[in-house]
């Protein structure tokens, strides 16, 4: 019957709980969910036009500071025409102390150095001028110094000034006699600047010698002895004097505009030519993490190009926001609105589903503890009855014991009593509450008989076997022996939870059974009697 209710009540929960009766609850969950996707959208758009307008912003800002550093250090180069018409010409001692003054005041600026240009008829006298001692070398295609070989012209490093902190002191450069056009980095820069008769940057930025093989990007600057605006390629070609070079560190240009701007999470990269291309990295600076890949895509929608014209390089500038740009920008507003909407729309749905089920479940509960009372006040009364049987039996031991000729006495597995019958008293002159909870070494037995008899109680213990035990116990006529059997008492998970003595005075044994015992000479002996339970 009780199967048979329990089905019948699931089968009336199935029939009450129809597909219709969710049919509020579906409504209010799609227009629920319709909200918060349309909030959700709503402000993450706007977050993300925010984002690509602060992008745009900064990121224009940080091109225009990079072209305006560059255009000056540029300038910086350009600075020495004025400087030679107006000292008539250049030499070292002239040379080193304009530069020195420039690198004061253009931070960026790794090195200035003063290139002539030596006829081969002038070579003898260059290289012993004021005792200077310099050979005129060039660099082999493995990248090694030798003495030049003989041709028409050659152009000599004849002064290098860098920031004392940047690069190694002149006296000390490799590059001091070293002849620029046998560099190749170098040589087409300056043959250009040559020819368009105005300063000219080289293709890429190169490691340089004079300044500790750090990389830097060397602006070429040709010097005429005569007007420059009207000559021809020839006419240039033939005024020549040299060059000043200019070794320009593009890190320490973008580090300076981007720490004007606290531009942080944008990445730059400079690309050689009009258009972008992953062979024609020229620079690139990214402090926050760069991603080469999204500056070459025209589909990355943080990414800011422009196209600039340097030292007659065409460049062209790309800024591509990092993901530490965007980690920066990032706003929970939109998760928050979405959150909110999901909230608001799952407490009523649950609300409405609340009332629906509510009164099922408050029946199903009611079914369930009124079970689980009925199986409690059964437990409860099997284990009153169980006490009770408990109870008497208690009562029945100890009514039998305390009639007992013998002592009767239970133990636990510390050596403690924990009952002991009114014969106690009558054997040893003591109460019965003076020994029970205590051990006999506790009481004051004697040494000896306390070890053999501890070591009977553990034997029964050990092994489960009943055993047999011979002591003596002091009482008011002396010194009595008694014949003890240990019984082992078993829990009912079979382990021994206590012993049971029974001490029997040897001269009420022999009234007993007529045998006379042995003697008592106050030892114990142990002797198994019968298999464990």
């Amino acid at each position: 019957m009780r199967w048979g209710r329990n089905g019948s009540r699931r089968r009336s929960r199935e029939r009450a709980l129809r597909p219709w009766h969710y049919t509020f609850a579906v409504v209010v969950l799609v227009l629920g969910l319709g909200l918060s996707l349309s909030i959700f959208t709503e402000l993450r758009g706007r977050q993300r036009k925010q984002t690509r307008e602060e992008f745009t912003r900064v990121a224009r800002d940080c091109q225009a500071a990079l072209r305006w550093n560059l255009s000056a250090d540029i300038a910086a180069a350009e600075a020495f025409h004025a400087f030679h018409r107006a000292a008539g010409g250049l030499d070292e001692e002239k040379f080193r102390s304009f530069a020195t003054l420039l690198l004061r005041q253009y931070p960026s600026v790794a090195a200035f150095e003063w290139v002539p240009r030596v006829r081969a008829s002038d070579r003898d006298r260059w290289e012993g001028r004021d005792g200077a001692n310099l050979t005129i070398s060039e660099l082999t295609a493995a990248r090694l110094v030798v003495r030049a070989k003989d041709r028409d012209d050659y152009y000599p490093v004849s002064v290098v000034a860098t920031a004392p902190a940047r690069g190694k002191s002149e006296s000390a450069s490799p590059v001091l006699g070293l002849d620029l056009a046998s560099d190749p980095a170098r040589a087409e820069a300056m043959r250009l600047a040559c020819d368009l008769g105005r300063a000219t940057g080289a293709a890429r930025p190169v490691k340089l010698m004079e300044i500790g093989q750090q990389s830097a990007w060397v602006i070429v600057d040709p010097i005429f002895s005569g007007p420059k605006a009207s000559a021809t390629v020839e006419q240039r070609r033939a005024n020549l004097e040299g060059y000043v070079l200019v070794a320009i560190q593009l890190d320490l240009v973008a580090r300076e505009a981007w720490e004007q701007l606290k531009a942080q999470g944008i990445s730059l990269y400079i690309f050689d030519g009009p258009a972008p291309s992953a062979d024609g990295v020229v620079f690139s600076y990214a402090p926050g993490g760069g991603d080469l890949k999204a500056a070459l895509s025209d589909d990355s929608r943080l990414r800011l190009v422009g196209t600039q014209e340097l030292a007659g390089r065409v460049w062209t500038i790309v800024s591509v926001a990092t993901p530490a740009f965007l980690e920066a920008r990032q706003s929970w507003s939109p998760w928050v609105g979405l959150l909110i909407g999901l909230t608001f729309t799952g407490l009523l749905i649950g609300y409405v589903l609340g009332i629906t089920v509510y009164s099922m479940r408050i029946r199903r509960l009611t079914a369930r503890l009124a079970r689980t009372n009925a199986d409690l006040e059964d437990e409860l009364e099997r284990h009153r009855q169980t006490m009770r049987e408990l109870h008497l039996w208690e009562q029945e031991f100890r009514a039998l014991a305390d009639h007992s000729p013998d002592i009767v006495a239970r133990f636990d597995e510390e050596m403690r009593l924990l009952y002991v019958n009114s014969r106690i008293e009558e054997k040893t002159a003591h109460r019965r509450a003076a020994f029970v909870g205590r051990t006999y070494r506790e009481i004051g037995m004697p040494e000896p008989m306390v070890g053999q008899w501890e070591r009977a109680i553990r034997q029964v213990f050990k092994t489960g076997r009943e055993a047999a035990v011979r002591i003596e116990l002091p009482g008011p006529e002396g010194l009595t022996g008694y014949d003890c059997l240990l019984l082992p008492e078993f829990a009912d998970e079979g382990f021994v939870q206590s012993v049971l003595a029974v001490n029997r005075a040897m001269r009420d044994r022999r009234q007993s059974d007529g045998r006379p015992s042995p003697g008592g000479n106050g030892q114990a002996v142990a002797v198994s009697a019968s298999p464990p339970r």
